[in-house]
């Protein structure tokens, strides 16, 4: 049969009188796509059909594929490796952990970015969090106070960037580039340095630094806590020492030490480098002689302070 005839009785006719229109010319098995069929076949595999020019339903699996065995939708490819791929350029990505990735953004070919956008006086939020309270962790960005914030265990603001760069952990109106506030009826440990190499090293020379910096030379000063003791498990072997270095011409050097049994070394001079300090100061002359006032050297060392503008030797 070349044609389809469809007989169709209209109501209004006489009775008896029936009236046939031709609806499709050409139909064998299915009705064609673009006379608005989706039988079998009619479709590659996996695809995700559209209207497309005109209103034509459409196929582009390179741009949108659903794979219907894993259950995986791919956004610009045809071959997605999660249940949300989305491609912008680059070829297959390998990854360490594909079973537990929900969605992958990829754009191997340049910069890869991810959008939230809110109102200008609005959070953008991304949640995070379990089945049992899905926003106990977030990120968020505050439109209205240009601030960065993050969130733990249903708590706000546990770190805080705000619009000037400055950074506060514990509080969300830092008063420094770093503030930290932590409140606490008793001692409270605020900042915590650890060198991690393993307690039982045999070497001595670990140490754990603040270093003190400016216009780009990144070493003027330093308080350094070190090792005395290899910290093997053992009573007597866990000591440590504080040192204090500050710029001696362009390079950081050691000048006090606080040992573990409390005392204090100074790092000596000989008498011609005692520098020209205000008085009150204390040094330890190399050269100097015990008992001398002013100084003299060519004797064994001894302690000097600085008065009245000249170093007394004790």
């Amino acid at each position: 049969m070349k044609k389809l005839l469809v007989a169709i009785v209209l109501s209004a006719l006489p009775l008896g009188a029936q009236t046939k229109f031709d609806l499709t010319q050409q139909v064998k098995n299915k009705l064609p796509v673009a006379n608005g069929g989706t039988a079998a076949g009619a479709f590659t595999q996996g695809s995700v059909v559209f209207a497309g020019a005109s209103g034509v339903y459409t196929e582009d699996n390179a741009v949108l594929f659903w794979d219907d065995s894993a259950n995986e939708l791919g956004i610009r490819t045809a071959t997605p490796a999660n249940p949300l791929h989305i491609l912008m350029s680059g070829g297959a990505q390998s990854q360490a952990a594909a079973v537990q990735t929900i969605a992958l953004f990829q754009n191997t070919g340049s910069i890869a970015r991810v959008s939230i956008t809110a109102n200008a006086t609005a959070q953008a939020i991304l949640q995070l969090g379990d089945e049992a309270d899905d926003d106990i962790g977030a990120i968020s960005y505050n439109n209205n106070t240009d601030s960065f914030s993050v969130r733990t265990n249903n708590v706000s603001d546990r770190l805080v960037v705000d619009s000037a760069g400055d950074v506060g952990i514990g509080t969300a109106t830092a008063d420094q580039d770093l503030h930290v506030v932590e409140s606490t009826d008793g001692a409270s440990v605020l900042l915590l340095l650890e060198n991690s190499i393993a307690s039982s090293a045999a070497s001595l020379n670990e140490t754990a630094e603040i270093r003190f910096a400016f216009g780009g030379n990144n070493d003027v000063a330093r308080i350094s806590a070190g090792k005395e003791d290899d910290y093997d498990p053992g009573p007597t072997e866990d000591d440590s020492f504080m040192a204090f270095s500050t710029d001696r011409s362009g390079t950081a050097t050691e000048v006090m030490r606080l040992t573990s049994a409390g005392a204090l070394a100074l790092t000596g001079r000989a008498l011609a480098s005692l520098p020209a300090a205000a008085d009150g100061s204390i040094m330890y002359c190399t050269d100097c002689l015990k008992a001398a006032d002013p100084c003299t050297s060519s004797s064994t060392g001894a302690m000097a302070m600085r008065v009245n503008g000249a170093w007394q030797c004790m």
